[in-house]
């Protein structure tokens, strides 16, 4: 049963990776293995860090805050996007180490949250954490590689720039859901 909790728990989160991911191929860039390994091994340390300390920090941590930080991070990401120009030099963009880590924070923030409440069950932490690494590992690859797939086929019909923006809008809209 702990394991079953634990890769739903992974499974939920790394659906925002994968959309995020998705996103970011559409738009044409491209995130390695290693890229993805630093989005999935941040996502899962903070999932981690609030497992561990959720018990405690909960009291003093509203947990409302970080839904609203994710919000404002992901919409702000997608204003962007919506109103940035698409640069046609067919040169292929790649994730950067930066780049990948402020995604990962962003898309850290609701497993702050679900692991503050997950902590006050009874959350096998490692199962947690292990499931984290992988799934959302998965994710950023998958993701990423059908966005790409999506962008060859669709590039002269929508504008994807402005795709991954609202994507990325509806992700943060469904952060305070």
């Amino acid at each position: 049963m702990f394991i079953l909790e634990a890769v739903i728990l992974s499974a939920t989160l790394s659906a925002d990776a994968f959309a995020a991911a998705f996103a970011y191929g559409g738009n044409g860039v491209k995130i390695n293995i290693w890229k993805a390994a630093i989005i999935s091994i941040v996502s899962s340390a903070v999932l981690g860090i609030s497992l561990f300390t959720g018990t405690a920090v909960r009291g003093f941590f509203p947990l409302w805050l970080t839904a609203w930080l994710c919000f404002i991070i992901l919409f702000s990401i997608g204003i962007i996007k919506i109103f940035a120009t698409k640069k046609e030099d067919g040169a292929a963009k790649t994730l950067s180490g930066t780049e990948a880590v402020i995604l990962a924070a962003a898309l850290s923030l609701d497993g702050l949250a679900v692991g503050f409440g997950a902590a006050m069950g009874n959350m096998n932490i490692i199962a947690a954490l292990a499931a984290s690494v992988v799934m959302n590992l998965l994710a950023v690859m998958v993701g990423c590689r059908l966005g790409i797939s999506f962008s060859k086929k669709l590039s002269r019909k929508v504008n994807l720039n402005r795709l991954a923006g609202i994507i990325l809008i509806g992700l943060a809209v469904f952060k305070l859901l």
